[in-house]
């Protein structure tokens, strides 16, 4: 039988808007998430990328309309991970500018 559990690699990561420096994200076992931009965040979009395993490719991920998911964020606010990101097991983040957000 298979569940879907609480787990999650939540903590602070360093994004970059390098795709090869960007860290991985385990997303394989979360019924949901998000994250957190801190103050003072350079930080204004996400583009999400996702893989069957840690070390597949990368491959940018696509809503139902055909568009790349992409977030425009803001400093100091909370933000849901998109739905669909949901299948992929491994997320890698862009940014348009390095920096550190929380994973919750």
């Amino acid at each position: 039988m298979s569940a879907i559990e609480r787990e999650s690699d939540y903590g602070s990561y360093t994004l970059d808007s390098v795709l090869a420096d960007t860290p991985i994200i385990e997303y394989r076992k979360w019924s949901g998430g998000g994250f957190i931009i801190p103050a003072a965040s350079s930080i204004t979009t996400l583009t999400y990328y996702g893989a069957e395993d840690r070390g597949g490719t990368f491959m940018a991920i696509y809503d139902s309309a055909g568009a790349a998911v992409t977030q425009t964020v803001a400093a100091s606010r909370a933000y849901p991970i998109p739905d669909a990101c949901y299948p992929y097991p491994f997320l890698k983040v862009l940014t348009n500018a390095d920096g550190a957000v929380k994973f919750v």
